[in-house]
């Protein structure tokens, strides 16, 4: 898939499959999300007056869930890209809004890709897909070392102490 999509689609391609980011997440990103020296970007409350939804709940968009302003971790290739982008919006849609029609978009660049139906939420499930399978190899290298107590939580990376 991220073979088909060329520019700013293969970007997002890749920003969502490693960050398991919801749509609205990324269409409201701003540069100042992302932080270079940790190597994250900040899903937060954010004033926007482009969308109806937003303009309803007063002009602030809003994480899906209260546990949803989160900082996550990004690549250094991922950081660069964001940041090349520009000051504002990262992704803006027409007259430097908030894109409304950004999974039309995303399907229409991947066209021809061998995916049949590009859906938001086969990023989410990859991203956790893979997370656990790192998770638990991680789990079973430190279980092998001795004198050290794992804990970790399926969706976790283990705590050592």
């Amino acid at each position: 898939m991220e073979q088909r999509a060329k520019g700013k689609f293969n970007l997002l391609v890749r920003l969502y499959r490693s960050t398991g980011c919801r749509l609205q997440e990324i269409t409201h990103l701003w540069d100042t999300d992302v932080n270079p020296h940790t190597k994250t970007i900040f899903i937060r409350e954010k004033p926007c007056t482009d969308c109806p939804d937003c303009r309803d709940r007063g002009g602030v968009w809003r994480p899906k869930t209260p546990a949803g302003a989160r900082e996550i971790p990004i690549s250094d290739s991922l950081v660069e890209e964001l940041l090349a982008l520009g000051k504002g919006l990262l992704f803006p849609g027409k007259h430097s809004k908030v894109e409304q029609h950004m999974l039309r978009e995303i399907q229409r660049a991947v066209k021809g890709s061998g995916v049949r139906k590009v859906k938001m939420h086969r990023f989410r499930d990859t991203f956790a897909g893979h997370r656990r399978s790192v998770s638990a190899q991680l789990r079973r290298e430190l279980a092998s070392q001795p004198r050290r107590k794992v804990r970790a939580a399926p969706w976790r990376i283990p705590v050592i102490w």
